[in-house]
C-alpha cells in the first residue's frame, strides 16, 4: 500500500501469469482497508488499484461506495455458507481436477473416482495419473492384469520391483501411475509404478 497525500494506492505483485480473479482480490483490499478503523480512522477512500505482472501493471477500477458494500454482502453469505459447510461431521466434496490433485484423501473420495479419475485409455502417454480397478491375475514377475474401474479396459500395471506384488481378486486403488508406450504390446493400456506410488485395498469403508 502508498498513502500519501495524493491518494491511496494498493499494489498486488504477482509472480505468475495473469487472471481475471486477482482483480476480486485487489477489491477485497479496498473493502478491507475501507472498514479498517484501527489504520484507517480517517476513513480515506482507495483511490488506486493495481496488479502488477513481471511484464505489465494493470489497473483494476476502483469499486464506489455502493459496490463495496454489494461485495462486503456477497463475502459475508460466503463465509457463512462456508463455516456452515465445515461444521458438518462430513463436508461436501467438491470434486474437480485441479483442486483433486493436491488432496491427500482423494484415495478414499468415491466422488472423486466417479467424477474425475480419468480412464486409462484416454491418457495421453507419459502422463501420470490414478487407477482404481480390480486386480484380475498376474501377469509375471514385476507386471499385474487389472481390470479398470474407469472404461472398463483391462490394464496392465507394472511395479518397480518384483518385492511388490498387487492383490489378485481384490479392488485396489493407485495413486501416482504413468501411461507407458512399448510398442511390442501395443494392444494393450499400460502403466507403471514409480517408487512413490501409493496402493490402497478398496473396502466397504472406503466405498
Amino acid at each position: 500500500m502508498t498513502v500519501d497525500e495524493s491518494g491511496v494506492t494498493i499494489t498486488d505483485f504477482k509472480t505468475g501469469h495473469e487472471d481475471p480473479s486477482h482483480d476480486e482480490q485487489v477489491r477485497l483490499y479496498a473493502l478491507l482497508w475501507a472498514r479498517d478503523r484501527q489504520t484507517n480512522p480517517e476513513r480515506r477512500a482507495t483511490t488506486a488499484l493495481v496488479v502488477s505482472y513481471p511484464a505489465r501493471d494493470r489497473a483494476v477500477p476502483v469499486p464506489d461506495a455502493s459496490a463495496l458494500r454489494t461485495l462486503e454482502a456477497s463475502l459475508t453469505t460466503r463465509i457463512a455458507n462456508a463455516d456452515l459447510a465445515t461444521s458438518t461431521g462430513d463436508p461436501r466434496a467438491l470434486p474437480s481436477p485441479d483442486t483433486c490433485a493436491f488432496c491427500h484423501v482423494r484415495h478414499l473420495c468415491g466422488d472423486y473416482w466417479e467424477k474425475v479419475a480419468p480412464s486409462p485409455a484416454e491418457v495421453p502417454a507419459r502422463e501420470w495419473f490414478d487407477i482404481e480397478g480390480k486386480v484380475l491375475r498376474q501377469n509375471g514377475v514385476k507386471s499385474w492384469v487389472v481390470k479398470s474401474e474407469q472404461g472398463g479396459h483391462e490394464v496392465l500395471v507394472r511395479t518397480p520391483n518384483p518385492s511388490k506384488s498387487l492383490p489378485v481378486g481384490k479392488r485396489i486403488r493407485v495413486l501416482g501411475v504413468r501411461k507407458v508406450e512399448d510398442p511390442d504390446r501395443n494392444e494393450l493400456v499400460i502403466v507403471a509404478l514409480g517408487n512413490g506410488s501409493e496402493t490402497y485395498i478398496v473396502t466397504e469403508a472406503t466405498r
